[in-house]
């Protein structure tokens, strides 16, 4: 601090440091502690945020994996239920067909065994002789005996002809009366091989039936024939067939009831290893007759029963096959339903089927059912994948084919990561996937095409995320699985993957949670923002994504930028205050000491003046003193000249003692001054002990203030979370509140310093005063001794005439005089002494305080 300052403006500087430096530095550390506490709080929100998205993701994927569970329930009971319904269906049909061929079969027994069928067949044969048919006479067998009875029983049950057989090979009676008629089957060439001819030879010796198989006397029409050993007197006398057509049979396995619009029943069988229908299709338009093969048909022929699903004409079915217990017939009986018809039921008519009701509900785009082979057979949307094999060569590598043929390896669950899918636009989806097992075998697969928008859902619900928090998923391609928040035009998932070079997340945080590491950082996000991040990895099935939480930092610490302005606003009010506190407390401290040292300056220029004036008249007394001493030694000379001398001697001391009493006064003046300046440091002196109280109030105060805060800071615990802040905002009060304590703490040392020096600046007037009181009383000495000069120099002047008897005592008197006049010499050079060192005081007190001291007078040199 320069020397040349005064004492205001030493205090003014000194109340400032004093009080500004203690003050910034709580700001800085309240600043900087609360960014580090309110940073820390912001990781740990995201840290809760990220954990709390990561759990709703995985949670979310489990209820979608449990719909699904429940979809495959779904879809295996209406399976089972439809699989229930064909095998109701066919067990009524098989058992109707059963119930046919069994009474077919007893009626054949009892019209071979009917004495009426063997006279029939004697009385025929004699119309027939020799391959010629006697038209007359079988005609009238027909009309007037057999005929009848022969006609109403095959009529009646629907055969389509009945044929009477004689034992050497000819038809000797035909209800139709077909082209077959009166020839024979064992040598005509084209019924040798027949199954007529089979039937025939075999009805020799029991009852067979003969299965389908083209008949060219029926039109090449497919005809099943049943003969049975017409016998008479325990003698073979030939054989009874009956014509049966498919008419029948197509009637009771083609019936609707129950089987939908794609259901439908059929019978097959197998003859010489050949295999065919043994029914018309009416869905499929199969016509009996026709080859077939299948898993179905080969387990059913093999005497095996079951239900399967199956690709048919490119088309899924269900299928329910059962063997036919008929002799003689390897058949079985085969009921299919399309699987579409079956597992995705209309709600009513006009309406949505179930799994589209399902989709929307649910929000899934699409939902696919597809075979193991890879058939898609149903779509709820029907876009360019439906009814194709997505595991052919140019389906096979787009996610729905990956994970169709993980599904069929791996027979369980299956996630494929969100990319772009070429037959619904190319728009990126993710797909889910699940087989419903039976047997250990896949029989179909149920997959979910899901958006991104069961995602963002979860994603971009925003509860406690601020303004630009936000939390997103990134892929291991670093592209963005779920929509951004602050850019959703570029870093949408759209976005990403239609524009992948410029979408491409590549931060450190991404980076970190895809390495598998999870933590939380200050860093840059995808825009190029200061973030502060938190970041995971997430992993679904053997599927990774990053899952990052950010906020921005400048939201993150806004309020640790509020509480800087609010630091430096309160900091400029405080310097405010505080200058002009300093300056008024300076002021009301310098001002009185100004007073005093104008008025010792105005004292210790007349007292220098006085004194020169003194030391002036000692000087003359003693050139008088001298003179009266010449005077002495001429006085015997020149009388006269004594007289004048002597008057000469009683007019100066006469000045003289006009002098000392004028120097009385100007001691009397500056004695009353010093009284003044005692008093002023009296006043300094109380002012500083009201001071000191007044910092003692300050710090009672500051002192309860902290008590206040500490009440505060209790009762903000007691609130919990929403009391959190003003726990904050209390430990600062009392932080502040300690800080004024100590503030005025060193404030009231300062005042007892300046009380101390007070102090001694008023023993300093003390001693000065004193000095005066010996001053004046060295003057009042001074004036007697002049008034003493002036009775002896009168007493001359009356007394001349007595000089030369007083020579003795004038030399005596000249003697004291002289002596007299060296101490008053010696009595003003030592009170011009003091009154310039006083002089000198006051100048460096006046430097001190500030104050310039008013030139009203010179020091005069020591004569």
């Amino acid at each position: 601090m320069r020397n040349d300052m005064n004492l205001r403006t030493r205090l003014l500087i000194a109340f400032l440091v004093v009080s500004l430096i203690p003050l910034a530095v709580i700001s800085i550390i309240s600043v900087k502690t609360s960014a580090m506490a309110l940073s820390d709080q912001t990781f740990d929100q995201l840290d809760s945020l990220r954990e709390l998205k990561k759990a709703q993701i995985l949670k979310m994927f489990d209820e979608h994996r449990h719909d699904m569970n429940v979809l495959m329930e779904t879809v295996s009971t209406l399976q089972q239920s439809a699989f229930d319904k064909l095998r109701t269906s066919q067990e009524v049909k098989k058992a109707q067909i059963q119930e046919y061929f069994r009474k077919i079969l007893s009626d054949i027994r009892v019209l071979s065994a009917s004495l009426a069928t063997a006279e029939a067949l004697e009385s025929f044969s004699l119309a027939n002789t020799d391959g010629t048919l006697n038209q007359s006479m079988y005609d009238f067998l027909e009309k007037e005996k057999f005929g009848l009875s022969l006609r109403k029983f095959g009529e009646e049950y629907g055969y389509d002809d009945l044929l009477l057989i004689a034992k050497n090979g000819t038809v000797v009676y035909g209800m139709k009366r077909h082209k077959d008629l009166a020839m024979n089957v064992l040598s005509e060439e084209t019924l040798k091989n027949s199954g007529l001819a089979r039937c025939f030879q075999q009805s020799l010796t029991k009852v067979n039936i003969q299965d389908f198989e083209p008949y060219s006397f029926a039109d090449n029409r497919q005809i099943l024939f049943i003969g049975a050993p017409i016998i008479a007197n325990n003698e073979v006398k030939g054989a009874v067939i009956l014509k049966i057509s498919n008419d029948i049979l197509n009637t009771m396995v083609q019936r609707r009831e129950g089987m939908g619009k794609t259901g439908e029943s059929f019978l097959v069988g197998r003859i010489d290893g050949k295999t065919g229908y043994r029914s018309n299709r009416i869905i499929r338009k199969r016509t009996i007759g026709a080859s077939v093969s299948g898993e179905d048909t080969d387990a059913v022929l093999s005497g095996n029963s079951g239900e399967i699903v199956k690709t048919q004409d490119d088309d899924m079915e269900i299928v329910r096959y059962d063997p036919l217990e008929i002799p003689g017939l390897n058949w079985g009986m085969i009921t299919t339903l399309s699987l579409e018809e079956v597992i995705a039921p209309k709600l009513g008519e006009k309406q949505e089927d179930y799994f589209a009701k399902y989709i929307k509900e649910y929000g899934y785009y699409n939902l696919f059912l597809i075979h193991p082979d890879g058939k898609v057979f149903y779509s709820v949307l029907h876009e360019s994948d439906y009814s194709v094999n997505i595991l052919d060569k140019d389906h096979v590598q787009l996610s729905l084919g990956r994970l169709t043929k993980a599904i069929t390896e791996s027979k369980s669950f299956a996630f494929s990561d969100i990319e772009p899918y070429p037959p619904s636009g190319g728009k990126p989806f993710a797909f889910m996937a699940q087989p419903v097992i039976h047997n250990n075998r896949v029989e179909l697969i149920v997959a979910l095409q899901v958006t991104a928008d069961i995602i963002n859902r979860v994603m971009q619900e925003r509860s406690g995320m601020g303004k630009t928090g936000e939390t997103y998923l990134v892929g291991t391609d670093r592209l963005m699985r779920s929509d951004s928040y602050l850019n959703p035009k570029d870093y949408s998932v759209s976005a990403s993957f239609s524009h992948p070079d410029k979408s491409r997340i590549t931060t450190e945080a991404a980076q970190s949670a895809i390495s598998g590491k999870i933590g939380n950082a200050p860093g840059v996000n995808y825009i190029g923002k200061p973030v502060l991040s938190a970041y995971t990895p997430l992993d679904i099935g053997n599927i990774r994504w990053a899952l990052i939480a950010e906020i921005s930092v400048r939201e993150a610490l806004a309020p640790v930028i509020r509480l800087k302005w609010i630091g430096l606003g309160v900091t400029l009010a405080a310097m405010v205050i505080i200058f002009v506190s300093s300056f008024f407390v300076s002021r009301f401290i310098a001002r009185p000491i100004r007073r005093v040292i104008r008025g010792l300056t105005d004292g210790s220029v007349r007292l220098a003046s006085a004194s020169a004036e003194i030391a002036t008249g000692a000087s003359s007394l003693s050139e008088g003193v001298s003179e009266q001493a010449a005077s002495i030694q001429e006085i015997s000379t020149s009388l006269e000249e004594m007289a004048s001398m002597t008057q000469q001697n009683a007019d100066n001391t006469q000045h003289a003692e006009t002098l000392m009493i004028a120097a009385t006064h100007q001691a009397e003046e500056a004695a009353c001054f010093m009284g003044q300046l005692t008093a002023s440091m009296n006043e300094i002196f109380a002012a500083s002990h009201k001071t000191s109280g007044i910092l003692k109030s300050i710090d009672e105060i500051a002192f309860k203030t902290n008590l206040l805060a500490l009440n505060a800071a209790i009762e903000a615990a007691r609130a919990g979370e929403a009391g959190a802040g003003f726990s904050v905002v209390a430990d600062e009060v009392r932080n502040l509140a300690a800080q004024s304590a100590d503030a005025a703490k060193n404030t009231a040392v300062l005042i007892e310093t300046t009380l101390k020096n007070v102090n001694e600046g008023s023993e300093f007037a003390v001693k000065t005063e004193h000095s005066f009181s010996k001053v004046s009383q060295s003057i009042v000495n001074i004036g007697q001794i002049i008034t003493s000069i002036t009775s002896a120099s009168q007493e001359q002047a009356r007394g001349i005439e007595q000089i030369n008897v007083a020579v003795v005592e004038t030399d005596k008197v000249v003697l004291q005089n002289a002596d007299i006049a060296q101490q008053s010499s010696e009595a003003s050079d030592v009170m011009l002494q003091e009154a310039t060192a006083m002089k000198e005081d006051i100048e460096r007190l006046c430097a001190v305080v500030g104050t310039r001291r008013r030139p009203s007078g010179v020091l005069p040199q020591n004569p």
